[in-house]
């Protein structure tokens, strides 16, 4: 990052998120400098970006590195990976993280998240849970009041900052994060609505100032005919289920997307209803590690889980205490259904990292009825597969390959309404899941909550993206201005003024890959420092070049959990100390 010297004020840098290609690695920096000289520093999200035309990584995050030790907290809008993945991999490099600030939900899930990743106490960071309304103070210089929102990643939020000179209020910044204006149908287990509360909002920045909204782009130009409310997602589910009852079918399976919880409990209380009105044990399995954490961290907020519809044993345990008519089973890999990690791969073509392949032959020959390999669910031709998320251009391919194998192996394949380029085949569609990001008019609604005055900037998008929605600011009547990855700008109060643009904190990224392993109880995580450039010639595809590598984190499985190595070691020595059972009473010993 520039290291221009801060004059008095407030400025802002994007870091990551508003990309040349592609949606993800949302990360922004806000400095802001008194009249006394005190600097607060403050990073909103640190996420990844999916390289989906570049096979040898996972992923990709801003480089930040140099900036960490400056800034005094984070603040975390959602733990979806393109918000938070940045961070897990900062600490995979040991970075000592400064608090993180979230809704309780996202706090809970980022903890899990760390553990899936194997990374042990020795990097965990301070963590505050806070709540909407109630605003947090960093002396007399910055005020942050945060907001829910509405999304499929439950415990969404907004912050709202206000910074102010010798006392006096400057700016007032409004960022976002992913946002929708639905109601969802998570709530807690005392009633409690979730999710964003239009009138709570005016509320806000009627008593706050401000100057400048940092809107999420994303779907903007998405028309309202396919933006679905939760009551249309919920009664699609329960018409499939009617008609596959019809047609003798017998297991569904669908694909959420990681970390989506919202879109996971519509569809379990389509489950619910069903049951209600037919006096059937329809019973939900989720074979994804990142939605479990969804499920486990919205357990431990306080929201209802649909217990009792989410099995909540292992996949073998479910195969054995459930009929297969009242099977749904989410598989891993709505947005990356062609990677062989996920489990829909895994169906669709038998590959497994999870069994060896001699198992899975094995696997094959018991089940001469099966047209899979996946190690405990078997699609056959009696089975439904839907493709609830519409293809929003992340590995387009593999999610076409997916579905047209299930296709060719005899499974009915459903999927979800959307644009004709949106579709994968001819197969059936209904409104099963829609998006977590506002669509056009609700686009247009939440800018026109604003005063005239405010200054709208569009973040979490292309430039297409971006470009789409500053031009609806435009025609709603608002200012707006589109800046990109790697420009600074000092905010004024009726303005934004760019301060400089560093090229090669645009291109340079930690990208992270996972290397397989001979044994499935180990895994190494390897980080290297590259960079990374737009193809002019097609603009869906980036080159990613080589810098070097900075670091790796070995991990292992540890009572069903990733723990790092040298935790591994410490457990082991433990035991080895730890005192003998005492004899039983009654018992002689020898």
């Amino acid at each position: 990052m520039s290291k221009n010297e801060l004059t008095f004020g407030t400025r802002l840098t994007f870091v990551g998120g508003n990309n040349d290609v592609n949606i993800g690695a949302n990360a922004l920096i806000i400095e802001h400098k008194d009249i006394d000289g005190k600097t607060y520093k403050f990073l909103i999200d640190d996420g990844s970006k999916l390289t989906q035309n570049d096979k040898i990584y996972d992923g990709i995050c801003p480089d930040i590195r140099d900036e960490l030790k400056n800034i005094d907290a984070i603040f975390l809008t959602h733990t979806h990976n393109d918000h938070d993945n940045g961070l897990q991999t900062l600490e995979m490099l040991d970075y000592k993280l400064p608090p993180i600030y979230g809704s309780a939900n996202s706090i809970n899930a980022y903890h899990l998240k760390r553990s899936l990743a194997g990374l042990g106490a020795e990097t965990t960071p301070e963590t505050k849970i806070i709540k909407a309304g109630e605003p947090i103070h960093f002396n007399n210089g910055v005020e942050v009041e945060a907001f829910d929102t509405s999304h499929s990643a439950l415990g969404s939020m907004g912050f709202h900052f206000l910074t102010k000179l010798d006392g006096k209020e400057n700016v007032g910044l409004v960022f976002l994060g992913d946002f929708n204006l639905r109601e969802l149908q998570a709530k807690k287990l005392n009633g409690e609505k979730l999710g964003f509360d239009k009138e709570k909002y005016k509320d806000l920045i009627s008593r706050k100032k401000t100057t400048h909204v940092f809107m999420d782009s994303t779907s903007t130009s998405s028309k309202d005919e396919y933006i679905f409310d939760k009551e249309t997602c919920i009664q699609s589910w329960e018409e499939l289920f009617k008609e596959a009852a019809q047609q003798h079918k017998k297991q569904i399976f669908t694909s959420v997307i990681s970390g989506s919880g919202e879109h996971l409990i519509k569809l379990a209380e389509a489950i619910r209803r069903h049951n209600e009105k037919t006096g059937e044990q329809k019973k939900l399995f989720i074979d994804s590690p990142n939605l479990n954490v969804s499920i486990i961290a919205a357990e431990k907020a306080g929201i209802d889980t649909y217990e009792d519809v989410i099995f909540s044993g292992k996949a073998n345990d479910f195969t054995e205490k459930t009929d297969p008519k009242d099977r749904v089973i989410v598989l891993s890999g709505a947005f990356a259904d062609g990677s062989e990690e996920t489990s829909a791969s895994k169906a669709a073509t038998g590959k497994s990292g999870v069994v060896k392949l001699s198992e899975q032959e094995k696997n094959q020959k018991d089940n001469k009825d099966s047209l899979t390999g996946h190690p405990f669910f078997k699609i056959t031709d009696s089975d439904v597969f839907v493709q609830a998320q519409r293809d929003v251009g992340i590995n387009s391919k593999g999610i076409t390959k997916t579905i047209h194998r299930l296709a060719a192996l005899g499974v009915t394949i459903y999927q979800v309404e959307a644009p004709e380029n949106s579709k994968i085949g001819t197969y059936s569609a209904k409104k099963f899941q829609s998006s977590g990001h506002a669509g056009k008019s609700e686009t247009i609604e939440f800018i026109n909550f604003h005063n005239k005055g405010t200054l709208i900037i569009p973040i979490h998008g292309d430039m297409e993206q971006l470009d789409t929605t500053a031009n609806i600011a435009q025609d709603e009547g608002y200012k707006n201005l589109v800046f990109e990855n790697a420009d600074q700008i000092m905010l004024t109060p009726t303005n934004a003024v760019l301060l400089g643009h560093n090229e090669q904190d645009k291109t340079t990224y930690l990208a992270f890959r996972r290397e397989p392993s001979l044994s499935p109880a180990e895994r190494t995580t390897v980080i290297d420092q590259v960079q990374v450039y737009p193809d002019h010639e097609n603009p869906n595809k980036e080159h990613i070049v080589f810098m070097n590598e900075v670091g790796k984190h070995d991990i292992v499985i540890l009572k069903g959990k990733w723990v790092s190595r040298e935790a591994f070691k410490q457990e082991k020595e433990e035991r080895k100390q730890a005192k003998p059972f005492a004899p039983r009473r009654g018992r002689e010993t020898r």
